[in-house]
């Protein structure tokens, strides 16, 4: 994954999301990878987008959490995107 900001850095662009620097991403921290805005306050009436964004990012998380802890970590972001590489 290349991207302007980090020039394909995954490690970098991982501590871009990682908006509070707890070494793994939130599911508020995912969403911007869909747009979204961390700052911006959630909907938390159930609506339509919410409930969609919130199925998208279930669906990330499901695909890049290799050891099934509920976190993502640098590690398995890194090892999602550039895996095919080893």
């Amino acid at each position: 994954m290349r991207d302007k900001n980090h020039d394909g850095d995954t490690h970098k662009f991982f501590d871009h999301l990682d908006d509070d620097d707890d070494e793994h991403l939130t599911d508020v921290e995912l969403m911007t990878i869909l747009g979204a805005d961390p700052k911006k306050p959630r909907e938390n009436k159930g609506g339509m987008f919410t409930k969609i964004m919130d199925s998208m990012v279930a669906g990330m998380k499901k695909s890049i959490d290799a050891d099934g802890d509920g976190k993502v970590t640098k590690t398995e972001f890194h090892n999602l995107l550039h895996g095919d590489e080893a």
